[in-house]
């Protein structure tokens, strides 16, 4: 493949690989980088990299995250326990979750808590079963401590987001990794909003289906609903004006979790092309399948961009404030893969600060 010998190609070369590490570092594609090595790389023994502490760092990222991921495993398999056991429907955001389904390697994805999505009407119940597994409420602090959220604070983000404020345990003295296990319960799909489409929710529940990882039985969604959710998830994050502040907007990863999960499974582009029709969610699939079309060099998805309704050649070029449609910046230039490595993004000037 072509892929394949400008890999090779580039592995040889004198590039700024101080530069190389921070972009593999900051997307969170360690893992996947060290899957390439050994597929493309190290197959052949001729191959030496220019930079061979390449092949640590990325061995290094592979390994954390694995390690990492099966600490995860072992609380929140103990959470999804405890929501079954008291008959709380749920499923399995992102995460562990994509990680065995979507990757078959607790090694390949980077992730720092758990989204775990309930029914708005079981909010309350699920939030108290999971404290009494010993979570207390509030914001991490560097990892390290737990800033604990007051009742307004509660009230505000139950309000105007689609998630509860997180629900954190110290496990720092019983793990390697982590210093704490979090948990960011959804009640609700539509992302970084007030807007609520309970209806999407119970149907995301209903059609769960349950995987096994390392003997714990888990509920996640469908492959479809999956790949509508990190799409909403992609666009989102994407158009975040906080996010870009954050360095979170427009990261490799996303797109990878989407394109894997396209070309490891059959999807059913009729069911996904009408639920977006049906419920607003147009925008954001066309958004993200435009971006994985254009970091993949592929046009295997245009058939399905094509029979997307959005008016043609729509592109948000904006990023917005959170939930808003005040406008914080306009790309006005630049390719899509330009917007996603240019590193200066959070130094753009503003239209105006929000109100």
């Amino acid at each position: 493949m072509v892929e394949e010998k400008e890999l090779i190609k580039l592995l040889h070369m004198n590039l700024e690989w101080d530069k190389v590490l921070g972009i593999i570092e900051m997307h969170r594609v360690g893992g996947i980088g060290w899957l390439n090595l050994n597929k493309y790389f190290f197959n052949d023994n001729k191959n030496r990299c220019k930079f061979p502490r390449l092949y640590k760092f990325l061995k290094n990222s592979y390994s954390a995250q694995k390690l990492r991921a099966e600490e995860h495993l072992k609380y929140t398999s103990l959470v999804c326990l405890a929501l079954t056991e008291n008959n709380i429907s749920y499923v399995l955001l992102k995460g562990l979750s994509l990680s065995e389904y979507v990757y078959n390697d607790l090694g390949l994805r980077d992730f720092n808590d758990n989204d775990i999505l309930v029914h708005p009407n079981d909010i309350e119940k699920a939030k108290n079963i999971i404290m009494n597994l010993g979570y207390e409420q509030g914001e991490t602090k560097h990892y390290t401590k737990i800033i604990k959220s007051n009742r307004k604070e509660q009230l505000v983000r139950k309000l105007s987001s689609h998630e509860i404020i997180p629900l954190i345990r110290d496990v720092s003295g019983s793990e390697i990794f982590l210093t704490q296990h979090i948990i960011d319960l959804h009640f609700s799909v539509n992302l970084m909003t007030k807007e609520r489409s309970n209806n999407i929710t119970t149907e995301f529940l209903s059609s769960s289906r349950s995987i096994t990882i390392k003997g714990n039985q888990i509920q996640i969604l469908n492959k479809e609903n999956l790949l509508i959710f990190l799409t909403e998830h992609f666009y989102k994050e994407a158009i975040s004006y906080r996010d870009v502040t954050m360095y979170k907007d427009l990261l490799l990863y996303k797109l990878c979790d989407i394109y894997y999960l396209i070309n490891k499974n059959h999807i059913d582009w009729d069911y996904i092309l009408e639920f977006a029709n049906k419920n607003n969610f147009e925008k954001q699939l066309y958004f993200a399948l435009v971006y994985v079309q254009e970091a993949f060099n592929t046009a295997t998805l245009t058939t399905i961009i094509n029979k997307l309704d959005v008016r043609e050649n729509f592109f948000d070029d904006n990023v917005y404030y959170y939930d808003s449609s005040d406008i914080a910046f306009t790309y006005n230039s630049g390719s899509l893969i330009e917007r996603m490595f240019d590193i200066d993004k959070p130094k753009r000037k503003v239209f105006s600060p929000q109100k």
